[in-house]
């Protein structure tokens, strides 16, 4: 049925909640449905010179049954809480483990990690490639997988147990005081340290009767292949999954080809592509009839293969995303900074790369910056090469201006904006902009400004 729909409008609802959103990444190295490897880029193409590419697909495979039998528990646990968990996470610290096991233990694990069919040195070179493929996706994406093991003082260990992890799993492996009561803190260091600051602490304490601490840490960090523009965010109503409502940042974006869709009868779904469409986003939002229970019901590994294969692109998709957290950082440096009587001298310069509403003629290029809330912006204006202040200023009247803004406008309409690596001088300048209805006698908007 989807088939018929290509180029027409599909639209994600604003109508959503963290409740009820199922995001998913998947990592573009491996071809869903199916788990088949592909290599994309240089390294990978030489990695696949020498790897058992039958094997490294055993282990994808293993590890996405994995991911939905971990999922499959998840609701046996009810909570109000937002959850995110990482399988391949786990797969890879209980894949140390296994070379550790033996007996029941052993065979414990490889039900649970599904390696039936593979020998332990299998699992251990196929987690090692796939680990290299995972590094290797592209410098725009940080994938950062780093493992270690930590072990009590004075306690001996298997030699070949802790070389096989440094050799296959790149873990780090060091001695501590289980009973020095700073131990806890020297992990939680590398913890933070290897996931950039975002997780600060994993164990509080060590107990005991603990010999060993086996960990696994894993950071992600991908800009999107087209960034959302703080233009497009607006406060609206945001739906919790106990029914009650709040008001809620929403991202908005549309586009014709960025976007792969689908629906069925169970929910929308869309893949938000990263930097070179390496890794991707899948969003799931479920249809209002049915909610998070009952599409828990329906993600299961047979449905999602069926689901992989029916994303297709050339819809026009008007998606609308709760905002989560986002951070804005401007780098400032040193530069020519160009007089208007010709001299120069170096000045401060700020520079941000972000999608700006943006309009150019014969005469100059011009940026409009938002403050807060977008109620209010600052329009830039740079005089081109050959022109000048001086005919600017003669160009610059309110019939131009007005045609100017409509061109602004009509791109805010059409949701256009260009990306821009945006450099402007620091300067400090205060003033108070002030918006008063007339009518009304009452004052819209009072703020102040300093830079």
């Amino acid at each position: 049925m989807f088939k018929k729909l290509v180029n027409k409008f599909s639209g994600i609802s604003a109508k959503m909640s963290l409740g009820v959103i199922i995001l998913i990444v998947i990592l573009g190295v491996y071809n869903l449905p199916g788990s088949t490897i592909i290599f994309r880029n240089h390294k990978q193409h030489k990695l696949a010179q020498t790897v058992d590419k039958s094997t490294l697909n055993k282990l994808v495979y293993a590890n996405n049954k994995f991911g939905f039998q971990l999922f499959s528990e998840i609701p046996k646990s009810p909570s109000n809480e937002n959850i995110f968990i990482s399988p391949i996470s786990i797969a890879i610290a209980l894949s140390m483990t296994y070379n550790g096991a033996a007996g029941k233990t052993q065979e414990a694990i490889a039900k649970t990690l599904n390696f039936q069919g593979m020998s332990l040195a299998e699992v251990n070179q196929a987690n090692k490639d796939l680990g290299i493929l995972l590094n290797s996706l592209n410098p725009e994406i940080k994938l950062n997988i780093a493992n270690s093991i930590w072990t009590r003082k004075g306690i001996s260990f298997y030699p070949s147990f802790l070389q096989v992890n440094q050799d296959f799993y790149q873990s780090q492996v060091r001695e501590i005081d289980f009973n020095d009561p700073e131990s806890p803190k020297i992990i939680n260091n590398w913890v933070k340290d290897k996931t950039e600051g975002k997780i600060d602490e994993i164990i509080q304490a060590l107990n005991p009767n603990d010999v060993m601490v086996l960990l696994n840490a894993i950071y992600f960090q991908g800009n999107w292949e087209e960034q959302f523009s703080e233009y497009f965010t607006q406060e609206m109503p945001f739906y919790l999954a106990n029914g009650t409502q709040k008001q809620h940042p929403i991202m908005f974006q549309s586009s014709t080809y960025l976007y792969y869709y689908y629906e069925n009868e169970d929910f929308q779904a869309v893949s938000l592509p990263y930097k070179k469409h390496l890794a991707s986003m899948y969003i799931f939002l479920p249809r209002e009839q049915v909610g998070l229970e009952g599409f828990y019901q329906v993600l299961n590994e047979e449905n999602w293969e069926d689901w992989m294969k029916q994303f297709g692109g050339g819809y026009e998709v008007n998606l609308g995303l709760p905002k989560f957290k986002n951070e804005s950082e401007y780098s400032t440096k040193e530069m020519p900074f160009y007089l208007a009587n010709g001299t120069q001298k170096q000045h401060p310069i700020m520079f941000k790369e972000s999608g700006y509403l943006y309009y150019e003629n014969q005469d100059f290029q011009a940026v409009s910056l938002p403050y807060k809330k977008r109620r209010v912006s600052m329009y830039i204006f740079l005089p081109k090469p050959g022109v000048g202040l001086e005919k600017f200023h003669q160009v610059l009247n309110q019939k131009n201006w007005e045609n100017w803004m409509k061109q602004f406008w009509f791109n805010q309409k059409q949701f256009r904006f260009n990306k821009i690596n945006l450099g402007l001088p620091k300067f400090k300048n205060e003033y108070e902009v002030t918006l008063i209805d007339q009518e009304k006698k009452k004052i819209l908007f009072n703020q102040s400004y300093l830079f």
